[in-house]
């Protein structure tokens, strides 16, 4: 790959980061950028794949991992939010 004299890519260079879309879906996927519905809306994931998505998540690799929720030591007295919640899970469960 050509680099500048700032060593950024020239300008016609192309990056293969290993995955290959055909024409058709590079089209939608451009298409879905300048407001025509998304391409891949409704398309189900397997199983293997949510389990996949899950393991991978796991532990120091979640982005929440080790961080307070953003409700820690709020009560339904002391914050507004925390009591709306609250009512609309207890509305759900009914």
């Amino acid at each position: 790959m050509n680099h500048d004299k700032h060593g950024r890519f020239v300008k016609g260079n192309k990056i293969n980061l290993g995955v290959v879309k055909s024409k058709k879906t590079k089209q939608l996927m451009s298409e879905s950028h300048i407001g025509i519905p998304v391409w891949n809306k409704g398309k189900k994931q397997t199983k293997k794949h949510s389990d996949n998505i899950s393991k991978s998540l796991m532990g120091n690799k979640n982005p929440m991992y080790g961080k307070r929720p953003w409700n820690y030591g709020l009560t339904k007295k002391s914050d507004k939010r925390v009591l709306n919640n609250g009512k609309k899970i207890s509305k759900a469960k009914k």
